[in-house]
Formats: structure tokens, C-alpha cells, sequence
């Protein structure tokens, strides 16, 4: 099942950061390597509140919205990055110093892109472009807006209701399941 593997995962990953901090304690990929590992084993406690009747129900909303909503979010990526190539297009003859992360590697556009979504758009890099440049750039930049943070979050949020009520629906039934995977 999932959570054999999801064990697998964790038992590897506290294995591995042992002998990172015993090799080299001060490493930088060793405390990033054991913040992960950490959050991991933490999260192997949802595998264990399954069984009981006042959190099973809730755990298995978690997982069911997880899987869900996973088309979902695979066209709000590929929204996300056709508006992120465009901007790296647009922002291609400009400065790096101006344009900053729209025109460095494609994970710093993506990130970027993702920002924006919530708000943090640096409005010196859309004025850095020019007058027809900054226009182009602030419609794309409400289209962008417009469809991920508004149409598609409400779509995600939809789904994630259907997910949740179907559950609800056979809340015991699912609880008691859960609960005989356990033993």
C-alpha cells in the first residue's frame, strides 16, 4: 500500500541523515536533507490517527482530495508555466538586472509566476519594458491572476467539496475501514 511505501520512504531517508550528520554534521545539504526527513517521519502520524473514530474520517478527506485534485492542478501548472514562458519571451532583450527572476532559469520563472499569483508582483520590472511593454505585461499579469487565483482556485475548491461530502457520506463505514487496515 501507500503507506508501506510512504515507511520505505522515511526509514531510507532517516537512514541516509544519520550517516550525513555522522560524516559531516555542518553540511548544508545535511540540515535540509534532515528537515525533510523530519517533516516526513511527522507526517507518518496521519497513519496512526486513522484509527480513530474522531480523526479516520478527516484522514481519509486528506488523502481522497489529494488524489482529487491532482488533474486539477496539473492544468494550473501548465497554466503557470505557458504565462512564465511568456514572460521569459517578453523579458528576453532586457537587462537581467531589470527584468530579475523573469529571465533566469526556468525554475526561478515558475517561482516567480507563482508569487505573482499571490500578489508579490514587482511593479519596477513591468515598468522596466517600456510603455507598450508594461501594458502587455499588466494585462498579462491580470489574465494571470484572473484565471489561476480566481477561476481555478474556486475549481480547486469545488472539487475539494465533492471529495470532502462524498466522504462524509460514509464517514463510519470509511473510519472502519481504515481502522481494520491498521491490524
Amino acid at each position: 500500500s501507500g503507506w508501506n511505501i510512504w515507511d520505505d520512504i522515511c526509514y531510507i531517508l532517516a537512514l541516509v541523515s544519520i550517516i550525513f550528520q555522522i560524516v559531516d554534521r555542518n553540511n548544508e545539504a545535511t540540515k535540509y536533507l534532515v528537515g525533510i526527513t523530519s517533516l516526513l517521519v511527522w507526517t507518518k502520524l496521519f497513519y496512526y490517527l486513522r484509527g480513530f473514530e474522531a480523526t479516520g474520517p478527516f484522514i481519509r478527506s486528506i488523502i481522497q482530495i489529494g488524489n482529487d485534485i491532482g488533474p486539477v492542478l496539473l492544468i494550473l501548472v501548465i497554466i503557470i508555466a505557458g504565462f512564465g514562458n511568456a514572460f521569459r519571451v517578453i523579458y528576453s532583450d532586457v537587462s537581467p538586472a531589470m527584468a530579475g527572476d523573469y529571465t533566469k532559469n526556468s525554475f526561478n520563472v515558475l517561482r516567480t509566476m507563482f508569487f505573482n499569483l499571490f500578489g508579490n508582483i514587482n511593479l519596477d520590472q513591468i515598468d522596466a519594458i517600456g510603455n507598450t511593454g508594461s501594458i502587455v505585461m499588466s494585462l498579462l499579469l491580470v489574465a494571470l491572476v484572473t484565471i489561476c487565483t480566481i477561476i481555478m482556485l474556486n475549481l480547486i475548491i469545488a472539487v475539494m467539496g465533492d471529495s470532502y461530502d462524498r466522504i462524509q457520506e460514509k464517514a463510519i463505514p470509511e473510519w472502519r475501514l481504515e481502522q481494520a487496515r491498521l491490524i
